[in-house]
């Protein structure tokens, strides 16, 4: 039997976006910066600056950019009537045995985050349904799965819908890992007819 795979989700992922002199660098910026932490119980702190790319490497936001919005034209199929701009970005810090708990990005239109460790735990991907039944399966598959995990490498950089719902596991290590994320918006004129918009995108200060 045939398979229609219908509305796929695509998480995009490239390899080796930064050298691991350059995750080095960016990671110890983030060790000096200073962390809004939420609660003891699930540790995964959020630097208070959110443009940690634009005030520190406007070079690799630059180059961020530039990579999802030719994404978005060839992927996504969007039309060239805007571009894409990274509207925050922040550090986040894991300590050992820390982990975040399942969040969405609001106010975003994709989001990402960049690697800069080499011992990195997975990100979990959930889907979000309402089951009306729910069987016992024999196997996890793509059709059956309700998470999907990912384990990304140093310099791993990787984009996914805002509205999808996921989490960092937990640092299995005995370090502090840090990573930048960041959310996107389209920067321009785009939609249809009485859906059409045009926004211009200022960096958070």
């Amino acid at each position: 039997m045939d398979i229609l795979g219908i509305f796929a989700t695509p998480i995009a992922k490239q390899d080796n976006f930064l050298l691991e002199d350059g995750c080095i660098r960016l990671a110890d910026v983030c060790a000096t910066l200073e962390y809004y932490k939420k609660t003891a119980e699930i540790k995964s702190y959020r630097s208070e600056d959110r443009n940690v790319l634009g005030n520190y490497f406007p070079e690799v936001k630059a180059s961020i950019e530039s990579l999802f919005t030719n994404f978005a034209y060839t992927t996504l199929a969007v039309k060239q009537t805007c571009d894409f701009k990274l509207m925050s970005s922040w550090g986040t810090m894991t300590p050992p045995g820390g982990m975040s708990n399942r969040h969405s990005h609001c106010n975003s239109f994709w989001s990402g985050v960049l690697y800069l460790s080499d011992d990195t735990s997975p990100i979990l991907f959930h889907r979000e349904k309402y089951a009306t039944i729910v069987l016992d399966v024999d196997a996890i598959t793509e059709y059956s799965s309700n998470e999907v995990a990912h384990t990304p490498s140093m310099g791993q950089l990787v984009f996914f819908p805002s509205h999808l719902t996921h989490q960092v596991s937990r640092n299995k290590s005995n370090e502090d890992r840090f990573s930048i994320a960041f959310n996107i918006l389209p920067n321009g004129r785009f939609g249809l007819h009485d859906s059409t918009a045009e926004i211009s995108v200022l960096e958070l200060t």
